[in-house]
């Protein structure tokens, strides 16, 4: 059995290394069907980063990501502190919704806040496209 504190088992983008701290824990908008692995990444990752905000993207008016009342539902019922969740808004001026948008969105916020480390979390399936647009 896994121990409780150490991240799930996936691929990650960059290998499975992590920083040594996290100022934001960034959650990419999935639809319902995808969303599971992207929530549970993100307690478990709060958990690992207890100084960490969690980013998620702002908007309560979904097309296909059921928006940010719902995940924080969601955070709250797998065991998430959600007083640590910052909403963060898509770029506009970009063509939301889009991985392009939220990744414009949480880089816009990341200068604002002078945060150094940001951890962006997706579905396996998505986490090298997030991470690619993200870090371009």
């Amino acid at each position: 059995m896994r121990n409780k504190q150490e991240p799930p088992k996936r691929e990650y983008a960059v290998g499975d290394m992590l920083p040594k701290k996290a100022d934001c824990v960034y959650l990419f908008g999935e639809t319902k069907e995808n969303e599971n692995s992207v929530l549970d990444g993100g307690v478990c990752l709060l958990k690992m980063f207890p100084q960490a905000k969690l980013g998620i993207c702002e908007t309560d008016t979904p097309l296909l990501y059921r928006g940010m009342s719902a995940w924080a539902k969601e955070i709250k019922k797998r065991g998430g502190d959600t007083r640590r969740i910052m909403g963060i808004s898509p770029a506009h001026d970009l063509f939301p919704p889009s991985t392009s948008a939220e990744a414009a969105g949480i880089v816009r916020k990341a200068i604002q806040e002078k945060w150094k480390d940001v951890i962006v979390v997706a579905p396996p399936f998505h986490e090298k496209r997030a991470f690619i647009t993200t870090a371009s």
